[in-house]
């Protein structure tokens, strides 16, 4: 039951959301306008501003509100979902209300992330940490684009590694790839840790139509035997090929993982001793290749290059291990590992589903951060999911987050979006180094786990239509 209409009517009286629509309108006096807010002072702890002031007064108007209460008031349908090309975002199940969200808003504007977005864009290090930029919006760019960090546009050098992934994918599809049996390639093992891994897996399921018929990727990223095995049961180590992401190629757990991986493919390509293959001892490999002193396979490890490739910016390390450098797709130092899918990091994923559809997927991520795209509703968009994450932990005291897609398929974006938010506030401090004030009572320090009384932050996401009838 929702609750008496007395207590609908009023909670709609206080909170005053009407027929007010957030996302957008055709009035101008409808909505909250960006620049109606004074120049962000980026030095200025955030909660001690008349903005967070305000935000707190609307959040107190909704705190002893039952959702149930608010999702009856009508017009709130309307006034809290918007639909971006094929996604519809519905803010609706948030304790929030269209006042509430531009309060948040007003406070994300005060503390400087229109600035930050703009110095971003701008190839600025803003990556004050390790003095670097942050340029992966520049690797979904167009290639008639520009973007330039550190006085030089990274564009061209982007598209030439795009390229690169291309050639090794149409080898790989077409199977002028082959191991060192000459068999073409089935499997793919992605081998990395962090972005390295949680990316590439979550698109890989969630492209799951998408992927190519005889190709079948498989992710390792922590030192762990059950996964090693479970990447390679039922594989077969001739028709194999490993990608080893790691930037520097130090990594240890990528480093272990992939020397496994190398040492079963070894068993599976390499004549055993003493001709056990059934040739009586004669020279399998043929007459103009010879075999190491332990009879471990071809001389020089010539198969490595053959199984495994390197998504690295360590050459020599890579040569190292026995890749061939020509197979080394390379990433810059601009490149987080949380937003790295759309790298070179990626190139598991566009072997499973065709350049198409990865060029496809870049493209459709640009809409997010094309000046051109709906810009009240997008440029809202971007942080609401954010601000009201932060409102729920801040004014509620309740820090936990709990992501539920309804999909199936996107099963793997959960660890992957809370890779992208644990780090920046595990330390419990701001991008300023400002420490957050709490509600009163409630701790900044480790998040207990989840429990039936913690509040989802959900931002429901429904599947595009292409997608709907599977």
């Amino acid at each position: 039951m929702v609750g008496s209409t007395g207590s609908v009517v009023l909670a709609a009286s206080v909170i005053g959301v009407a027929s007010r629509r957030f996302f957008g309108s055709n009035e101008p006096d409808d909505y909250f306008s960006w620049d109606d807010l004074p120049e962000p002072d980026l030095q200025v702890d955030v909660t001690t501003t008349r903005e967070w002031d305000a935000l707190t007064e609307a959040f107190e108007d909704v705190r002893g509100l039952h959702l149930r209460a608010l999702m009856a008031l009508d017009g709130r349908r309307e006034a809290m979902t918007c639909e971006v090309g094929d996604l519809y975002l519905d803010f609706t199940r948030h304790r929030a209300t269209p006042v509430l969200l531009d309060a948040l808003v007003a406070v994300a504007e005060r503390a400087g992330v229109a600035e930050r977005r703009d110095a971003m864009f701008s190839g600025e290090h803003i990556n004050s940490t390790e003095d670097r930029a942050v340029g992966h919006v520049a690797l979904r760019c167009p290639e008639s684009a520009r973007f330039s960090i550190d006085d030089d546009d990274v564009v061209p050098e982007v598209h030439r590694v795009l390229a690169a992934m291309a050639d090794l994918t149409e080898r790989v599809h077409s199977g002028d790839w082959v191991g060192a049996t000459g068999e073409p390639i089935r499997t793919i093992i992605n081998v990395g840790i962090g972005g390295s891994d949680l990316g590439p897996e979550m698109a890989y399921r969630a492209l799951r139509r998408y992927r190519r018929d005889g190709i079948e990727c498989r992710f390792v990223s922590n030192v762990d035997p059950a996964g090693i095995a479970a990447a390679i049961d039922g594989a077969d180590p001739a028709t194999t090929l490993v990608v080893v992401v790691s930037k520097t190629f130090t990594t240890d757990e990528t480093l272990t993982n992939a020397h496994t991986l190398k040492e079963w493919i070894r068993a599976g390509v390499a004549p055993p001793a003493g001709g056990d293959d059934g040739t009586n001892g004669d020279d399998p490999i043929g007459e103009d290749e010879a075999v190491d002193d332990d009879n471990d396979g071809p001389d020089d490890e010539a198969w490595v290059a053959q199984h495994f490739v390197a998504v690295s910016t360590n050459a020599e390390a890579v040569a190292a291990f026995g890749i061939d450098v020509d197979n080394m797709f390379r990433f810059w130092d601009w490149v987080g590992g949380r937003y790295s899918l759309w790298s070179a990091v990626g190139l598991s994923l566009m072997l499973a589903v065709g350049e198409d559809h990865f060029r496809q997927m870049l493209a459709a991520a640009t809409r997010w951060t094309s000046t051109s795209a709906p810009s009240r509703c997008v440029r809202t968009l971007r942080c609401s999911p954010a601000c009201c994450g932060c409102s729920t932990a801040t004014s509620t005291g309740f820090p936990p987050m709990r992501c539920c897609p309804t999909p199936r398929i996107w099963a793997g974006f959960p660890p992957t979006s809370s890779s992208s938010t644990w780090s920046p506030t595990a330390s419990g401090y701001g991008w300023m180094g400002h420490r957050p004030r709490c509600a009163p009572g409630r701790s900044c320090g480790a998040s207990p786990a989840p429990t039936d009384n913690t509040p989802s932050i959900n931002c429901s996401i429904r599947a595009p239509r292409s997608c709907r009838s599977t």
